[in-house]
């Protein structure tokens, strides 16, 4: 899956940054001409606009309160990226905090970490949302796994017969979950913030989220790690790599 990211603002060493992270990104840069940015926005699927500043607040102040309703609208993440000075200084002026501040400079591997979640946290809220006129026809899975090759395959592999969520953690999981429903979670068991059985005591600890079925899916086969998912009294487990017959098998029993 290609990332279609516009950057704009004066510092270069950000732009080029965004050019390392790889072929899975494509990076459109609109400075100087950023009646460019506005005008495309509507037109590219963007997954984020990035705004590398140097001391140019002030000179892109009307570009970014356009931007800012266009983005709104969108849901589309906004990051920024400069010194702590210049992140203060926007978020004084414009009125918008960034979905993600980053200091600069910053270490190129720590850098794509970062975007990669907040591209991936911008893919699982509106993932739902793309299947709108289906929702109440649908039933709708959220897959939890940090491993996003994963989770595009479980989205190919659902997409036909469910509405697909995903989230690389069960943080984003929670944020999704708070203004969106879901009939069914698959759950990985290893993931670097908390693990399933971590990410499950929460869900059902909360109200909104306890009876919703919970299936772990991994591929873990130490026995202490097994008897912990047992303990949790899942709804199933299914082991890695996932056979797709017996995954829709179970998801159609729990949620019929």
């Amino acid at each position: 899956m290609s990332h279609n990211i516009l950057f704009f603002g004066n510092n270069t060493d950000v732009y080029d940054a965004l050019v390392k992270l790889g072929p899975d990104y494509n990076i459109t840069a609109y400075n100087p001409d950023m009646t460019e940015l506005t005008r495309n926005m509507l037109c590219v699927s963007s997954c984020a606009v990035v705004y590398g500043m140097r001391n140019e607040l002030r000179d892109f102040y009307d570009i970014i309160t356009d931007l800012k309703e266009r983005m709104r609208i969108n849901s589309i993440p906004l990051i920024v990226a400069g010194t702590p000075e210049d992140v203060e200084d926007f978020e004084l002026i414009s009125d918008r905090f960034p979905s993600l501040k980053v200091e600069w400079p910053i270490d190129q591997s720590t850098f794509k970490s970062m975007v990669d979640g907040i591209i991936n946290e911008h893919h699982s809220l509106t993932d739902a949302s793309s299947h709108g006129a289906t929702e109440n026809s649908r039933k709708r899975v959220l897959v939890i796994d940090d491993d996003t090759m994963l989770l595009m395959m479980m989205r190919e592999m659902l997409r036909d017969k469910y509405d697909v969520a995903t989230a690389p953690s069960g943080r984003i999981a929670y944020k999704f979950l708070s203004n969106k429903n879901a009939d069914i979670i698959l759950l990985d068991y290893e993931m670097p913030e908390e693990n399933g059985p971590e990410v499950m005591d929460k869900l059902r600890l909360n109200p909104k989220t306890a009876d919703i079925p919970i299936v772990f899916l991994s591929g873990v086969t130490d026995a202490h790690k097994i008897a912990n998912i047992n303990s949790k009294r899942p709804q199933g487990f299914i082991p890695k790599p996932v056979d797709r017959m017996k995954l829709i098998d179970t998801i159609d029993r729990l949620i019929v």
